[in-house]
């Protein structure tokens, strides 16, 4: 198993969790096992898209509940394919974490994603040409985004 400092793995068991359809986008992002990052601090959304992503992506799944948790995760050389961080969250925000990661050179797919709305911090995201969704992500984007790696 993957380890992550302070953070949690999700990882599906592929029998348990068993395709209900001939979905042929879902199928190819489930066999290419992709490594994905969720940092957010809302323990049920992160805790929930995690399995999510594990269970029905086949995905390998990491979680950090902070921006802070999250590059260290990063830090301790693991690499994701994609990162879906939350843009509010207390500590260090979404944005923050985006800057520092980019600043330390992670070149992994980042979208962010927030639950409240399109406030400041959501004008300030799309200043910066970035990935941006509201919480919870819909199905379809999320194949959409997955496809895309």
């Amino acid at each position: 198993m993957l380890q992550f400092p302070q953070a949690s793995i999700f990882v599906a068991n592929e029998q348990l969790y068993a395709s209900s359809g001939p979905d042929v986008r879902k199928d190819a992002i489930k066999s290419r096992r992709l490594r994905i990052l969720v940092i957010d601090d809302d323990d049920d959304l992160r805790d929930s898209m995690a399995l999510l992503l594990a269970s029905k992506y086949g995905a390998i799944v990491a979680s950090a509940e902070s921006g802070l948790k999250g590059i260290e995760a990063l830090k301790a050389g693991s690499t994701f394919d994609v990162i879906f961080l939350d843009l509010r969250m207390s500590e260090m925000d979404g944005l923050q974490t985006f800057y520092e990661l980019r600043r330390q050179g992670v070149t992994s797919r980042i979208v962010l994603m927030s639950a409240h709305g399109r406030g400041p911090e959501w004008n300030e995201a799309l200043k910066l040409n970035v990935e941006l969704f509201e919480k919870p992500i819909l199905e379809e984007t999320l194949i959409s985004i997955l496809s895309q790696l």
